[in-house]
């Protein structure tokens, strides 16, 4: 029986770490804007990325910060994005923000931020993230997982670009949460029952 709890026990481990790790970070390009997104966080409270693009085709402007990690404003951040004069063609150096005080992170999915270009030329913009970094509230990196940019025609939105700030874990996530923790407990049981009759 002991074999049982371990594998019980292991299984339990590897169930509700693949649930709770693992932010992602989604971005779309709609309308001469990189909207840049999170899904899956569970306490984040810092960001970092630049981006790549193609500066025949695209004149950089500047950016701004999205509703997530302010709580839809009810919370302040620090947020900063490169000068013109720190960046190169192609090359936008850094977008940080992060949240400020003894607060704690922010669960959910929702918009970090929005780089806003002019289109110069025409062609495929060569937009691309990188150097992204997330952190929780003790300032400790996150594992994330960054998707391609999706290219947008204005009226083919992706749900995550409308849906905002959600500040609560996503109801499917909390849901799986508990319904793993019922399976482990039942099973638990079961195994405990076996033993008793012996």
């Amino acid at each position: 029986m002991p074999n049982q709890r371990f594998l019980i026990v292991v299984f339990a481990f590897l169930l509700i770490a693949s649930l709770v790790s693992g932010v992602e970070v989604k971005s779309a390009f709609v309308n001469n804007a990189l909207i840049v997104s999170v899904e899956g966080a569970v306490d984040l409270a810092g960001y970092q990325f630049s981006v790549n693009y193609d500066p025949g085709v695209l004149e950089l402007r500047g950016a701004e910060e999205g509703p997530f990690l302010t709580n839809n404003g009810q919370d302040n951040t620090f947020f900063i994005y490169s000068t013109k004069e720190q960046n190169q063609p192609g090359f936008f150096r850094g977008v940080v923000g992060a949240r400020l005080g003894d607060l704690p992170g922010v669960n959910g999915s929702g918009e970090l931020a929005r780089v806003g270009f002019t289109k110069i030329g025409e062609g495929d913009p060569g937009i691309s993230l990188s150097g992204v970094i997330v952190t929780d509230s003790s300032a400790q990196k996150l594992d994330v997982q960054v998707g391609e940019v999706e290219l947008v025609d204005v009226g083919q939105i992706p749900p995550y670009v409308q849906q905002g700030s959600s500040g609560n874990l996503p109801g499917m996530l909390l849901l799986t949460l508990v319904v793993a923790v019922v399976v482990i407990a039942g099973l638990y049981v079961a195994t405990n029952k076996k033993k008793k009759k012996r």
